[in-house]
C-alpha cells in the first residue's frame, strides 16, 4: 500500500495528491450515511477500494503506463523514455461535493472549479451570456464518461477572445485549479500546447441554473483539451470532471 501511495504522489503536485485524498476520504461518508447491509456498505465504500494497474514494462526506456483508479477517480499516464507524454483521460468527482457541519466545519473539495466559473457566468453582460448561457436545463452527466477518447461535439459557448479582462483572469484562474493537480511538467506541456493552438478561441459554455446548489454544467473546449463538469445528482451535490485531450488520450493519436 506504501508503494502504491508514492506512485500515485508521482503522477501527481501535492495539491493533486491532498485531492485524492479528500475524494477518497468521501468513501468514508458514504459509507456512513447509506443504509443497507453493513457488510455491503464496507465492502463497496472504503478509502483504499482503489486499483492500480500497469501497462506494459516500467523503466526508463520504451514505453509503459498506469492507471490509478476507483470511485470518483480516474488517472492514466503513459510514459515514453522516461518522459510522460499522455496525463489523459483525467477524472475527478466527489459525492457529497458540500459536506456542512456548520461554520468552519465545512468541506468542498471542488469548490473553486464551480465557484470560478460561476463568476465568470455572472459577469457576463446581456450580450456574452447569450454567447455563454446554452440551456437552462442541465445534462445529467459528463459525456463519454467510459470512452476510450473524449466525446465531443462542435465547441459552443462564450469565446475567451470575447470576454472582458476580469472574465478572463477568471478564466486563466479556472485554468489553473484544473491544471494544478498535476506535476510542473505535465502542467508545463499542457499549456505549451494550449498556447500554441491559441487561447482566443477557446469557448467556455453553461448549461442548467446560475444559483448555487442548483443542476449545472459546464464545458470549456479548446482545440487540443475539454474540460466538463458536472453538479446534477443528489440535489446537485454530487459532482464528476475531466480533463481529456483531443489530440488523444492514453497517447494515441486522433485523426482529425
Amino acid at each position: 500500500r506504501k508503494a502504491a501511495e508514492e506512485l500515485v504522489k508521482t503522477g501527481l503536485s501535492a495539491a493533486g495528491y491532498a485531492k485524492t485524498l479528500q475524494v477518497r476520504s468521501l468513501e468514508e461518508v458514504l459509507y456512513l450515511f447509506e443504509g443497507g447491509d453493513e457488510a455491503y456498505r464496507r465492502d463497496r465504500r472504503h478509502t483504499h477500494k482503489y486499483h492500480i494497474t500497469i501497462f506494459g514494462t516500467p523503466g526508463a526506456k520504451g514505453t509503459w503506463g498506469w492507471r490509478f483508479e476507483g470511485h470518483h477517480m480516474s488517472l492514466n499516464f503513459v510514459i515514453r523514455d522516461g518522459v510522460v507524454v499522455s496525463s489523459t483521460p483525467e477524472m475527478f468527482g466527489a459525492n457529497p461535493a458540500l459536506i456542512d457541519a456548520g461554520p468552519g466545519r465545512s468541506l468542498r473539495v471542488f469548490a473553486a472549479r464551480e465557484d470560478l466559473a460561476r463568476q465568470i457566468l455572472l459577469a457576463c453582460n446581456d450580450e456574452q451570456k447569450k454567447q455563454m448561457w446554452i440551456a437552462d436545463k442541465a445534462p445529467d452527466d459528463i459525456r463519454g464518461a467510459a470512452a476510450p477518447q473524449a466525446v465531443v461535439d462542435a465547441a459552443v459557448g462564450l469565446r475567451f477572445a470575447d470576454m472582458s479582462p476580469d472574465q478572463k483572469k477568471l478564466f486563466r484562474e479556472l485554468l489553473g485549479e484544473y491544471l494544478s493537480v498535476m506535476p510542473a511538467q505535465v502542467v508545463k506541456d499542457r499549456l505549451k500546447a494550449i498556447e500554441k493552438a491559441g487561447m482566443d478561441n477557446i469557448r467556455m459554455g453553461w448549461w442548467g441554473e446560475s444559483e448555487v446548489n442548483k443542476r449545472h454544467h459546464y464545458v470549456i473546449q479548446g482545440p487540443t483539451f475539454i474540460i466538463e463538469y458536472n453538479n446534477t445528482q443528489n440535489d446537485a451535490n454530487h459532482v464528476h470532471s475531466i480533463w481529456r485531450s483531443l489530440e488523444g488520450d492514453f497517447a494515441i493519436p486522433v485523426s482529425k
